[in-house]
Order: structure tokens, then C-alpha cells, then sequence
């Protein structure tokens, strides 16, 4: 077990490293590069060491360079936060050959989900679900069909999911003598109110979005073909007050209270 943990990194990161390290009451080892010799985490740790200029390269990314400060300052760990060399698995090996633990994923973990197409492979051989997708495409055409393929699916499913707000919407414009309730609505479809509000609810509506899409659908129908009264078709579509389904025909269509039919 080791006493003294090197933190590859900087700034807030590697602050709230340090202090996690002193709550266990393990050592901490900062390194910093020469533009952060004032920086916050410099300050904090029981031990801090410069390992080069400003840039990244040179510096926090100069894995020879961490890995000998921590063999100089008789790291046990490296803490590597995230960014600069966390999912570079080079430096993990380098760590664990080095006989330094390296806080993170294993080289093997890096190197098969660090390609999509093996991290897919491997989730799909431990059945994990996942969304549709494909494995390593070979060329432009193959990536195509593929495309095409996955369309066709979403497509498909996305008609499946339609399927029942149409029926819904059938049985509202096709039910005579006023709208059909939640409740007579299930009954016809041969399923309980709670269910048909939920699988609507799946499809992204509601019955109560579905009744509006019609009554606003007939409104603009009648209202425009000049067909009816404004009395007429505000009876018809439900509304006991005149004045609301003014307002909200207005706010459908834009149209002007002075425009409707007396």
C-alpha cells in the first residue's frame, strides 16, 4: 500500500485532489509547470515540483519526466484527474511496469473502449443495451447502406409509435353527438384509460393535446368556409364561453374577432 500519491495534473482539479488525499492522511505530490509555480495546488501539497516550461508537451504531458519525479519523490500513486495523460494508455503501462499504481482505468479498459467500435463489441457481448448502431464500417458505400438501414428502422418504429394518436384522432372526428371521453375512447380500443394515457404519453402527446389538434382543426374548417355561426361552432367543439373560444381561435389562426360570422 502506498503513502504518497503524485498528482499529474493542475489547477482546481489537482486542488481538490490534495485535499482528498489529506482527509485520508496519504502525501500528496504536486508537479506544476514553470507558468504555475503560484498556482493554488503548488501551494497545497506537501511536495511540489517543477517539470518543465509552459507548454502542455513539455510538461503535463511529458510522461518520462512525471514518471521520474515520482520515483524521486517516492510516489507509491499517480493521480493522473482528467485531461493531459488520464486516457493515455502508453502511461498507464508505464506506470504499472514502473511498479507505480496508476489511479484509473487499466492499459487493457483504455485500449477497448477507447475505439467506439471495440467498447461497442464488448457491450454488446455482456448484453448491454444500446441504442441501433452499427461495427466498423469498411468504405463510403458500406456507410451508406448502413445509414439507410438505420432510417428505415427509426422510421418504421416512429409509424409504429404514431399508430395509436391516429386511431385516437379517427375516433374523435368519427364519434357522433360530441367528442368520446378518455374513458369511451379505451373502451373502443379495447384497453384501460390508464394504459391509453400512458402509451400516449410514450408517443409524446396526450388525449387532452389530441382533442385541441381537432377542435382547433375543425374551428379554422367551419369558421373559414364561412359554414357557421361563431355560436355554432363554439357549441360544437365545447366551449360554454363565447368569449374563451374567441380568444382562442384568435391566438390559433391571428384572425380578428371582427372577422368571424354573426
Amino acid at each position: 500500500m502506498f503513502d504518497t500519491v503524485l498528482i499529474a495534473n493542475r489547477g482546481a482539479i489537482a486542488c481538490r485532489i490534495v485535499r482528498t488525499l489529506r482527509s485520508l492522511g496519504l502525501r500528496s505530490v504536486a508537479v506544476y509547470s514553470e507558468a504555475d509555480a503560484d498556482s493554488a495546488h503548488v501551494a497545497m501539497a506537501d511536495v511540489a515540483v517543477c517539470i518543465g516550461p509552459a507548454p502542455a508537451a513539455q510538461s503535463y504531458l511529458n510522461a518520462e519526466r512525471i514518471l521520474q519525479v515520482a520515483r524521486e519523490t517516492g510516489a507509491g500513486a499517480i493521480h493522473p484527474g482528467y485531461g493531459f495523460l488520464s486516457e493515455n494508455p502508453g502511461f498507464a503501462q508505464a506506470c504499472e511496469d514502473a511498479g507505480i499504481a496508476f489511479i484509473g482505468p487499466t492499459p487493457e479498459q483504455m485500449r477497448a473502449f477507447g475505439l467506439k467500435h471495440t467498447a461497442r463489441a464488448l457491450a454488446e457481448a455482456h448484453g448491454v443495451p444500446l441504442l441501433p448502431g452499427s461495427g466498423l464500417l469498411g468504405d463510403v458505400a458500406e456507410a451508406l447502406r448502413e445509414a439507410e438501414q438505420l432510417c428505415q428502422q427509426e422510421l418504421a418504429k416512429l409509424t409504429r409509435q404514431q399508430t395509436l394518436s391516429a386511431r385516437v384522432r379517427r375516433l374523435m372526428l368519427e364519434k357522433q353527438g360530441g367528442f368520446p371521453t378518455l374513458q369511451v375512447s379505451a373502451r373502443l380500443l379495447n384497453m384501460t384509460p390508464r394504459t391509453l394515457h400512458r402509451r400516449l404519453q410514450d408517443e409524446g402527446t396526450s388525449y387532452r393535446d389530441i382533442l385541441e389538434d381537432i377542435r382547433h382543426h375543425l374551428a379554422v374548417e367551419h369558421i373559414k368556409a364561412g359554414k357557421l355561426t361563431l355560436q355554432e361552432v363554439a357549441y360544437m367543439l365545447g366551449y360554454d364561453d363565447l368569449s374563451n373560444f374567441r380568444r382562442a381561435f384568435k391566438r390559433w389562426e391571428g384572425v380578428a374577432p371582427s372577422a368571424f360570422r354573426a
